[in-house]
């Protein structure tokens, strides 16, 4: 079977231990889109792929993601979905075209070995920033007040510098 290339910026989702073979369409949806740790790059996924055993079994169009337990579920508990510091998303099946191309195909070439994690990026450009590290506050450009402090602390720094150079040189 040749390689599945996944060209879409994607989340591979595995919910092996979720998974059944006989659960229905919306049990796979729900395990599907929450609960998961993962970074502000979802944001740039507009595909979720279902795995499962390394098997796609369902692609969902992601509309948008929220704090875990933010959405109603109706075939998982309260309690099993609303995790601080977890996300999940809202969305529906992919359009027929996308489906048809990873549905029922093996994704296990995009897992390497020794990875547990549930959730793997494909064709996202991190940022290299994730939802728990961002920064609480906005950064914004220096102002012209800013620059004048930093020269000053600047120069304050070389000052004592060159004295304790001076100093040290006369007590040779």
């Amino acid at each position: 079977m040749p390689i599945l290339n996944i060209t879409e910026p994607a989340l591979l989702i595995r919910i092996s231990k979720l998974f059944k073979n006989d659960m229905t369409d919306e049990q796979l949806y729900e395990a599907t889109r929450g609960v998961w740790k993962v970074g502000i790059d979802r944001e740039n996924a507009q595909y979720a792929l279902s795995v499962a055993n390394g098997i796609v079994h369902e692609v969902y169009q992601i509309g948008a993601w929220q704090p875990a337990g933010s959405a109603a579920y109706n075939t998982r508990p309260k309690k099993e979905v609303s995790i601080a510091g977890r996300w999940e998303f809202t969305g529906k099946v992919a359009p027929d075209a996308v489906r048809g191309k990873y549905v029922g195909r093996s994704v296990a070439d995009y897992f390497k070995p020794g990875n547990a994690a549930p959730v793997n990026y494909v064709n996202i450009k991190s940022t290299g920033q994730s939802a728990d590290k961002q920064m609480p506050f906005a950064v914004k450009p220096l102002n012209a007040e800013t620059r004048a402090a930093m020269a000053e602390a600047d120069e304050i720094g070389r000052t004592h510098r060159a004295r304790f150079e001076t100093d040290a040189r006369e007590t040779e």
